[in-house]
């Protein structure tokens, strides 16, 4: 484990502790027997009163999140998000002019679900550290040129020198993934074109505290955006924020454009936005931190009171995020089971709560009076295709019954 004192972008040392959910395993990585060894993370949240950064300081290493046996494929997550991807990759094709002689990178691709929606070029790398989506995305997707490894100064060289300078790199939900963010931005500014485009994708921390969605906090996200360190760290790679706006995925993230540049950079009103609803003032991080306590312990008694009664219960979805809740509300023992669509979830157990994950068909075979909706943010989806179940379904950060 990795332990900073200084602040990933602005190198500060000035530091407000915004939760301690205590020490878990990293919410990934499921085990294979209820018995089998684990190790327990301290997960904690900071903010930086310099530059407005939210992150984590206790780092997980990267080959222990990423690539020993990552469960995690986009394209088996829902249809919201392979969607959301697919329409991605036409607005870019579309907006940046893509012809057949232009490269597009995605850094962190997983399956090649995003790669896969571009149909102007078929010059795609998939740069993925696990190695089984890395093939997966190879030979399903058919991205043209993946490759295994993390994304380093390094690997950027290696792809100009076979395949050219890229007119689009994009990385989405995995720019919160990084911990060494001046390497990963050498290499970006190294790999792109002069006239290309690098576009994130990342959860906004506006929406996380304003939304209490804490259950977004776990270790393979090590920061937490607002605009101003987004700002702060393009100015320092030569770049500018030349487009910046809200979109509804993943409960509210900041899909942001980087250019080549000293222009103004974009997300004025953005910015605004987080300043009224105080996030440069540590208040704001102290009464996230009580909502989210209370959260915790309304679900908590919520599920026994309901146990105590004599109902079952399940865990509709095993996402990241759901064992963030499930532990540092002490859930484990009120879940008899949790169900997930992906198939290497499927036969394993939840980090040190221990619950079984099956496929979705063990819902129907064995139906519970109640279901925690964990994957919450894909609810429309998911109500609609369990239009029949005859339980009731749980939020899991409100605590409320949803009919």
């Amino acid at each position: 484990m990795i332990v900073h004192n200084s602040c990933r972008i602005c190198g500060e040392r000035d530091f407000h502790q915004v939760v301690d959910f205590g020490n878990q395993s990293p919410s990934n990585k499921l085990t294979d027997h209820i018995n089998s060894p684990e190790w327990s993370y301290p997960l904690k949240l900071y903010y930086c009163k310099n530059c407005g950064l939210l992150q984590l300081l206790h780092i997980v290493p990267p080959k222990i999140l990423f690539q020993e046996d990552y469960p995690y494929y986009t394209g088996k997550a829902s249809k919201t998000i392979v969607k959301h991807f697919k329409d991605l990759a036409k607005l870019l094709e579309k907006e940046y002019n893509i012809t057949t002689s232009d490269l597009v990178v995605d850094i962190g691709g997983n399956d090649g679900t995003l790669l896969s929606g571009y149909t102007k070029t078929n010059r795609t790398v998939n740069i993925e550290p696990s190695f089984d989506q890395s093939i997966y995305s190879m030979q399903v997707n058919n991205v043209m040129y993946p490759i295994n490894d993390n994304f380093t100064p390094e690997v950027a060289r290696r792809l100009v020198d076979l395949y050219g300078k890229a007119k689009i790199i994009t990385a989405t939900n995995m720019f919160a993934h990084i911990d060494d963010l001046y390497s990963f931005m050498a290499g970006i500014v190294y790999l792109l074109k002069d006239d290309g485009v690098f576009v994130i994708e990342v959860h906004h921390a506006l929406s996380i505290i304003k939304d209490m969605e804490y259950d977004s906090i776990y270790h393979e996200h090590m920061s937490y955006y607002t605009i101003n360190p987004l700002w702060h760290l393009a100015e320092n790679f030569g770049m500018y924020v030349s487009k910046a706006e809200k979109i509804p995925i993943h409960g509210g993230s900041l899909r942001i454009y980087f250019k080549k540049g000293n222009e103004k950079s974009w997300g004025l009103k953005i910015a605004l936005e987080e300043t009224e609803a105080g996030l440069h003032d540590v208040g704001a991080y102290d009464v996230f931190c009580l909502r989210a306590e209370k959260s915790r312990i309304k679900l908590h008694d919520l599920l026994k009171t309901l146990t105590d009664q004599g109902y079952t219960i399940s865990g509709y979805g095993c996402p990241a995020k759901a064992n963030t809740i499930i532990n540092s509300a002490s859930l484990g023992e009120y879940i008899d089971y949790m169900i997930d669509t992906t198939p290497a979830k499927q036969g394993k157990y939840t980090p040190n709560s221990h619950i079984p994950i099956y496929p979705t068909q063990y819902f129907y075979d064995h139906p519970t009076d109640y279901a925690i909706l964990f994957p919450w943010n894909y609810a429309k989806e998911i109500l609609e295709k369990e239009k029949d179940y005859k339980g009731k379904f749980i939020h899991p950060l409100t605590g409320e019954i949803i009919s």
